[in-house]
């Protein structure tokens, strides 16, 4: 089943009457708790959980369960493999001329509208699209991809593996079939969970 239609077909099956108001604030609010690397295991998960309960309690007029909020935290990293696997990404780029590295975060950020751009995903959440954007940080700033005066030249843009069941990678692109000599980019960290997203 294509990946479009296999999360479609799984976020039908929570079909907890949540708005689309209401998923859009759990999603950010996950995403925050994330990004301040409070989802790395169950401990922290479950303070998580928790916060993100009495946020949502405050901000609308209906109750939010604890159970509630922890099968959509749950489902949202086990079964749609966007929150599982690749929300933290840390990777290292190589300068090829010095060998010096860089550390550098890729994450994937929440954005309300479709980006046409290959750093980016779609799923559905109750029948409503969600999006999320691939961003890198460099030296505590953000970056669309990679910056320029590091890859040495804009021919090198990056290019995500659509391939969610195996490890995530930013690869060069002249892996894609181009013929431009392309730097080294380590690939990501296959066992990486939530953190360090904004």
């Amino acid at each position: 089943m294509p990946r479009t239609r296999r999360m479609r077909s799984e976020a039908n099956k929570i079909n907890d009457g949540w708005s689309h108001e209401e998923n859009t604030r759990f999603i950010n609010l996950l995403l925050e708790e994330a990004n301040a690397g409070n989802c790395n295991d169950v401990a922290t998960l479950t303070a998580s959980c928790h916060r993100i309960q009495a946020a949502m309690n405050s901000q609308f007029p209906r109750r939010f369960s604890l159970p509630a909020v922890k099968k959509k935290v749950e489902w949202l990293r086990h079964r749609n493999k966007v929150f599982d696997k690749f929300l933290h990404t840390p990777g290292v780029w190589y300068d090829r001329q010095t060998c010096e590295s860089h550390v550098n975060s890729f994450y994937w950020r929440f954005v309300d509208h479709k980006v046409e751009t290959p750093l980016f995903r779609e799923f559905r959440l109750n029948g409503n699209p969600y999006y999320l954007k691939l961003v890198a940080i460099f030296e505590d700033h953000e970056v669309a991809t990679l910056p320029k005066d590091l890859t040495g030249s804009p021919e090198w843009p990056i290019h995500i593996r659509d391939d969610f069941d195996d490890e995530m990678a930013v690869v060069p692109y002249a892996e894609t079939g181009s013929s431009v000599p392309a730097p080294p980019i380590l690939l990501f960290d296959s066992g990486s969970t939530l953190s360090d997203v904004d």
